[in-house]
């Protein structure tokens, strides 16, 4: 909680300040899940995690979104990935599940949920970083399906234009 108030009044923060805190985030909700969540991060080598800044807060509504909305009404197993890749300047940050996707969310498990406030609120950061450094964001939402349609849980892609020098 200390650390989620520390980052709250900065503009930006390193990136391996991000990391520490989205790895704290999914112990705990780990563990409040019975360890039924499989999860892992995987961060591209050439990013330099101490000098490369992001806003803070960017990656977790997603994060929680897939663990709340795609993971716990998932019967076997849950699996999240994040990956931090770099293309040249660019960030790219990838969020994948393989929960019940947007669609069986929508219509069974929660359809009161109109839109999220996390995503609104990345929106905003978004639009805060383009006016800080000039580097630009956009969020792209994959619902991921087999052949037949059903299904496979859904892949959130974070992308920053001239984000890392």
């Amino acid at each position: 909680m200390r650390l989620t108030l520390d980052h709250s009044n900065k503009m930006m923060i390193p990136i391996q300040q991000e990391l520490d805190s989205l790895r704290i985030y999914l112990e705990l909700e780990s563990l409040r899940f019975q360890q039924k969540i499989d999860y892992s991060i995987d961060v591209d080598p050439n990013i330099q995690l101490e000098k490369a800044e992001i806003p803070p807060m960017m990656i977790q509504p997603f994060v929680e979104n897939a663990i709340w909305h795609g993971l716990m009404p998932k019967q076997g197993d849950c699996v999240l990935k994040i990956e931090f890749r770099k293309f040249h300047n660019d960030l790219e940050i990838v969020i994948e599940d393989n929960g019940v996707g947007r669609a069986y969310c929508k219509e069974v498990a929660t359809p009161k949920i109109k839109s999220s406030e996390g995503i609104k609120m990345t929106e905003k950061r978004m639009e805060a970083l383009s006016t800080i450094t000039g580097a630009q964001g956009n969020v792209k939402i994959l619902d991921l399906e087999d052949e037949d349609g059903i299904a496979l849980g859904t892949r959130v892609i974070l992308h920053f234009s001239n984000l890392l020098k």
